[in-house]
């Protein structure tokens, strides 16, 4: 049967020149301080600058670790920084001149530069659009053929 081991036996068997058998207590963040350069709080300033730092920025900036930033901010609730990188800017604006280029007859390589796209995403969008049903398909486009 094992025994039980009292102080004066954890001490012996702990590494020289350590005090304790047990680790120190940690301290939890104050998330109430104020960070200087913006008169916000620490948590003010995580739901502000969340979707647009890097974590490790903003961990630097507020005085926490990364680890306590992300748990914080999953307490909080907001959400995934996933969910809000995009692959692109959307064509809101130039939708339109995207689809009157393409219906006027115009090809790929001068609707991107019309619309100050790559020509890749530009054929990418008029394929979604012909699929989706929003465009007619034009089979040969005539602007830039001699």
């Amino acid at each position: 049967m094992p025994s039980t081991l009292n102080a004066e036996q954890l001490l012996s068997i702990t590494k020289p020149g350590v005090d304790t058998y047990f680790p120190p207590k940690t301290i939890r963040f104050d998330w109430t301080q104020k960070i200087e350069p913006y008169e916000l709080t620490a948590e003010e300033c995580l739901v502000k600058f969340y979707r647009t730092m890097e974590v490790n920025a903003l961990a630097n900036l507020i005085g926490c670790h990364r680890n306590a930033l992300m748990r914080k901010a999953k307490r909080l609730n907001l959400g995934s920084r996933n969910q809000f990188k995009t692959s692109g800017t959307p064509y809101k604006d130039e939708l339109k001149t995207l689809i009157n280029m393409y219906s006027s007859g115009k090809c790929h390589k001068c609707i991107a530069k019309q619309v100050n796209r790559p020509e890749g995403g530009v054929k990418k969008k008029i394929a979604r659009l012909v699929k989706s049903g929003e465009l007619a398909r034009i089979t040969s486009p005539k602007c830039c053929k001699p």
